[in-house]
């Protein structure tokens, strides 16, 4: 809280935001105070009458007598009302401390008898800025400065900090990325508008939590909340004429400049009259809602829930209007974005051939940049288009804009409204829009269109017998059949091979692509130096996405290296990559924290779900990660969701769920999931994880005694790496080696693999691997545990430190190390584990466990694991 003196004020002016606000005020007005006049100010909605609650309940809680008066609008007509209801209250109670809510309404009656015979102690709220008919206020508050102490309180908008808590609250996850630092500048900070553009936005369905993790999408959805929602209740109050006008210039904005007759064009889009249009104005201006001169609101949340209020009818004829504006009146918008959105509003201009190509030429153009508005065009440009030519365009464009959009279901409706106008379209626009429907159906989970494409729809396909193919090909591939896929791509060469380019370089995609999940990463390699496919690759619009295909795949096996040097090899580096190839590539690098966001966002706007095993890798990835910060329920929540939402390649899965049981102590579960992934692997005919399956059961029946089980999955690791040319492959055969057969050759070369491959966290888990079988030195763990802790891996680092300090290794700085284990306590007690399962991730016992909990107790204050709990989520207690 801040303070100003100024030797010219009458009275001490704070300013401060709510937290802490109302125990002021209380401070200031308890018994023996003197004579007291505090005054707390603020804009509409920053909780003024919050604080003053809070204020009144903190007196009573005291023994302090108390009265409240509720002041509104309608008080202000009505003579001698206000005064009349405090003479009421303070009856019997002259000694009470007043509270007046919303004293910009007194009216001036009651204001003159208030300043005549002031009451010992009062608290008004008043909102600034004043409205005009409360000028008197100023020198009534003067008057009332010369008889006592003044205070004023001067509310300020949340701050960062303050919006961050307040929507964490209100979402009960975190904001993501810039989302409120966003919101904070569009609600100028204002706590209620904050509240309904969260109440606005989930009625629009654009929020999505992802490991308590919040996201807008997509951002450019508006907020909708119904007309009678209290945020709006008070613009509706000012009168029947404000209402429409306040809608209208929310949706004209970009043409109200001081040039462009504002007051004409909102007078033709409500149908009143010029005068009823500048008077309403005026109601707006004078409550501080709008600038004068460019007659834009001054919170933009407040005129994104205006445009979003109006109906379809309302929003048909301003879009009329404004169309009208710029293409008739020559008004120039501001905003390139207006003309298109206001055609689509419109429905049918009275020009839909121009609105048609207008809309057409918009998408056309938005599309790489803002897929979400290209859809919304390009979808009104085919139905307005006439000429047939042009509307197939605009059809394919739509669905285009969809899938880039990441919009399964409208992707799927419309690369089959497209399909149904087939002879207007070649063989490779077909074939593109065939497999933009089987994506779009994907993401819808509707797997018996998936299926009966598969087994007998293909036939039926547009576009020839290459098409055909390709069609049943993709819809294998993406319903998790590889091995068919492989098989049927093998078996049908000659025709696709003969086809158009487009089913060439499909062909040449999913057929080395299935390969490769058997095993044959090289032959993916070499696809894109095949001589077919040099057609396709002439231009970056083919050649991005098939080379980033490829490198997706070889990041899902771990091989960021030759990822990175493929994407060299043509052109492209990592910063080309989608999110989803970004998160792969950055687990791999170390990067764990950017990792865990471009994984977050991934799931939440459904970039991966196009291509299934990705989807499954950047999940097994987050489970990982999580799991070594001591996250398991997140873990959990992220891996069961997973398997609900694509179950494909769910061997990748039953690796880091594994890994979470067995850390929990659930053993038996953990090794029934490694053979249950080891034998769905086997029954697809599929290789991509089973390295990582295999070593994990080895490790097991190592520790569980059973040596010559051990060596099996030894032997079969061998196997592997004549099938699977991976260093990861290899790096786990050597590991095998040498803890079954306590071979330091192999260990020692096993490091070295690692070392050169270059992955942070491949190297501490090696080493730590190691360590638990008896080999490595104190330079080695101390070097996995720095890795650890680069990664923040509090679970391994707690737990290499017990081998560590059996091995009489010392770890370095105990200080550190203390506040690092209560900070993994207070995230494991934050996942709801119980004292049992707490106790067995630590390696300690249960009255350990509770010990330690008392001591993090009283150390932070916190009464109960429910407050640490959202303490962690706000991020008022770090861990």
């Amino acid at each position: 809280m801040r303070s100003d003196s100024d030797g010219s004020r009458p009275y001490r002016l704070r300013r401060a935001g709510r937290a802490g606000a109302g125990e002021w005020i209380a401070a200031l007005t308890a018994p023996g105070a003197g004579l007291r006049l505090v005054v707390l100010t603020g804009a509409a909605g920053l909780g003024r009458s919050t604080v003053l609650a809070d204020a009144e309940a903190r007196l009573a809680a005291r023994g302090v007598p108390t009265v409240r008066v509720g002041i509104t609008r309608t008080d202000r007509e009505r003579r001698g009302s206000v005064a009349s209801r405090l003479r009421s209250a303070l009856a019997g109670r002259r000694h009470a401390v007043v509270f007046l809510d919303d004293v910009q309404w007194i009216d001036d009656a009651s204001l003159a008898e208030l300043a005549q015979d002031p009451p010992t102690t009062v608290v008004c709220a008043c909102r600034t800025p004043l409205p005009e008919a409360a000028e008197g206020l100023r020198s009534a508050f003067a008057a009332l400065c010369r008889e006592r102490t003044a205070e004023v309180l001067a509310l300020r908008p949340a701050d960062r900090a303050e919006t961050a808590v307040l929507l964490t609250g209100l979402l009960r996850a975190r904001p993501a990325g810039e989302l409120a630092e966003t919101l904070r500048r569009a609600a100028r900070g204002v706590p209620a508008l904050l509240e309904a553009a969260i109440t606005g936005y989930r009625e629009a369905g654009s929020l999505r939590v992802v490991d308590r993790h919040a996201y807008l999408l997509p951002p450019e959805q508006l907020p909708r909340l119904p007309a009678d929602h209290t945020a709006l209740a008070g613009i509706r109050a000012l009168g029947d004429t404000v209402w429409p006008v306040a809608k209208a210039i929310a949706i004209l904005a970009p043409l109200l400049s001081p040039r462009g007759g504002g007051v004409p064009l909102v007078a033709e889009a409500t149908g009143l009259a010029e005068d009823q249009v500048r008077a309403a104005l005026h109601a707006l201006w004078s409550e501080g809602l709008i600038h004068r001169v460019s007659l834009r609101f001054r919170v933009p949340v407040l005129a994104w829930l205006l445009r979003s209020s109006a109906d379809s009818s309302e929003r048909r004829r301003i879009a009329q209007v404004a169309i009208d504006a710029v293409w008739e009146g020559g008004i120039a918008g501001s905003d390139p974005r207006f003309l298109p959105e206001q055609l689509v509003q419109a429905g049918r201009p009275a020009d839909p051939d121009r609105a048609g190509g207008e809309l057409l030429a918009r998408g056309r153009e938005a599309m790489l940049g803002d897929a979400y508005h290209a859809a919304r065009w390009l979808r009104a440009a085919a139905e307005l288009l006439t000429d047939p030519g042009r509307q197939a365009e605009a059809m394919f464009l739509h669905a285009a804009a969809c899938n880039l959009a990441l919009q399964s279901e409208p992707s799927a409706r419309a690369a089959a409204a497209a399909l149904s106008a087939a002879d207007r379209f070649p063989p490779e626009v077909l074939l593109e829009l065939e497999i933009t429907r089987l994506a779009g159906l994907l993401g819808m989970g509707d797997v018996h269109t998936m299926g009966r494409i598969t087994d007998e729809d293909w036939r039926s396909v547009p576009g020839g017998p290459a098409n055909q193919v390709l069609t049943r090909a993709a819809a294998l591939v993406l319903t998790d059949r590889w091995s068919e896929a492989a098989d049927f791509l093998d078996e049908t060469r000659e025709i696709w091979l003969e086809g158009n380019a487009a089913a060439v370089a499909f062909g040449l995609l999913f057929g080395p692509a299935a390969r490769a999940l058997q095993g044959d990463l090289a032959g993916l390699e070499r696809s894109l130096a095949r001589p077919e496919l040099r057609p396709m690759l002439a231009g970056d619009r083919n050649r991005v996405p098939h080379v980033q295909a490829r490198a997706r795949i070889l990041l899902l096996f771990g091989e960021r290296g030759r990822a990175d040097a493929l994407l060299a090899a043509h052109g492209q580096s990592t910063r080309d990559l989608p999110p989803s190839d970004l998160a792969l590539h950055a687990a791999l690098s170390g990067d764990v924290d950017r990792a865990l966001d471009l994984a977050r966002l991934t799931l939440a706007t459904g970039a991966a779900l196009a291509f299934p095993p990705a989807h499954t890798g950047i999940c097994r990835m987050m489970a990982y990660l999580l799991t070594a910060r001591g996250r398991f329920t997140r873990a959990r929540e992220i891996l069961a969701n997973a398997r609900l939402d694509q179950p494909v390649q769910t061997q990748l899965l039953d690796t880091a769920e594994a890994t979470v049981e067995y850390l929990l102590g659930a053993v038996g579960r953990a090794r029934r999931l490694l053979v249950a992934g080891l034998a769905r692997a086997a029954e697809q005919d599929v290789v991509l994880g089973t390295e990582d399956l295999w070593l994990w059961l080895l490790e097991w029946e190592l520790i569980h005694g059973s040596a010559g089980e051990a060596a099996r999955c030894a032997t079969e690791l061998g196997r592997l790496t004549t099938r699977l040319d991976t260093g990861r492959a290899r790096h786990n055969h050597l590991l095998a080696r040498a803890v079954t057969e306590g071979d330091a050759s192999a260990a020692a070369e096993a490091v070295g693999v690692v070392r050169e491959r270059g992955q942070p966290s491949e190297i501490a888990e090696t080493l730590f691997m190691l360590a638990r079988h008896g080999h490595g030195d104190a330079k080695q763990l101390t070097e996995a545990y720095d890795l650890f802790g680069q990664l923040d891996a509090l679970v391994l680092r707690a737990r290499l430190r017990v081998i560590m300090q059996a091995r009489g290794v010392s770890v370095p700085d105990d200080r550190a190390t203390a506040a690092e284990q209560e900070r993994l306590l207070a995230s494991l007690v934050s996942e709801g584990l119980t004292n049992r399962e707490m106790a067995t991730v630590l390696r300690v016992s249960e009255n350990s466990v509770e010990g330690r909990l008392n001591r993090l107790f009283q150390r932070t204050g916190y009464r109960s694991r429910v407050e640490l709990a959202t303490a962690i989520l706000t991020g008022d207690f770090p861990a």
